[in-house]
């Protein structure tokens, strides 16, 4: 099986690694993939593993916008922890994509099951890398290969609240916005259950616009218990210039 580590620290993960060599798996760990900002380019990566596993050293930002690229058919996604999820936080991850929890302390025998049941898929002894830069050891060249985006979010026509409520998202350059903030942004007033209604509803709006103008990658995310943030994909599609000429 072919097994990509997703890390923000590439020494951090040798224990997993080793582990998972042992149990004669191809493993590559890379934190280059998380520069790569365009879904289609990022899924064509993907496809050339069975399994995906998220560090714990990634930020639950950056997984949310890497699972989107996740193909549920083809592929199983893992998040490393340090400590056991509750019931509702293993439900929402679920719920997004995450088939299974791994942790350091985890046997040889645990992970060995973990891994037994999932497909597998022939390859040689190096995987071809899409952009023709080699071997997937090239990854950390990606970027440079990588498609920017032709599609500007200029093109859709945001009424007053939409327009209102990305651009103080936008102003927070990838922070989270908590919903209160954004009620009182919204309303100049404190939040009550009315305006967290209306709040929620702006979101869903903004989101189902994005998909109608075919944009499939997140790019305002809901941060459970905590708010809402856009993602890096939201400046590639919408420039500092293009957001002056629609918000202002």
């Amino acid at each position: 099986m072919q097994i990509l580590i997703v890390t923000r620290n590439v020494l951090n993960e040798q224990k997993i690694q080793e582990q998972l060599q042992r149990l004669n798996h191809e493993v590559f760990v890379s934190s280059s993939i998380l520069n790569l900002t365009h879904h289609q380019f990022v899924t064509r990566l993907l496809d050339y593993f069975n399994a995906i596993i998220f560090s714990e050293s990634v930020t639950d930002k950056e997984v949310l916008e890497l699972l989107p690229a996740v193909n549920k058919e083809k592929h199983v996604a893992y998040r490393k922890i340090e400590k056991r999820l509750d019931r509702v936080d293993q439900e929402y991850w679920s719920d997004k994509g995450i088939d299974g929890w791994m942790m350091d302390q985890f046997s040889l025998e645990k992970i060995r099951e973990l891994f037994s049941n999932e497909p597998t898929q022939q390859s040689g002894t190096e995987l071809a890398c899409p952009t023709g830069l080699g071997t997937l050891g090239s990854l950390i060249s990606l970027r440079e290969a990588e498609p920017k985006p032709s599609f500007k979010l200029t093109e859709i026509h945001f009424k007053g609240k939409e327009k209102c409520l990305l651009d103080a998202l936008a102003k927070k350059s990838g922070e989270v916005y908590s919903r209160e903030e954004l009620c009182r942004v919204l309303w100049n007033q404190e939040p009550d259950r009315s305006k967290m209604a209306q709040l929620s509803y702006i979101i869903k709006r903004i989101k189902q616009r994005f998909k109608d103008h075919g944009i499939n990658e997140e790019l305002l995310v809901t941060m459970w218990g905590k708010g809402y943030q856009l993602t890096d994909s939201f400046y590639d599609y919408f420039p500092i210039e293009e957001r002056k000429k629609i918000f202002q």
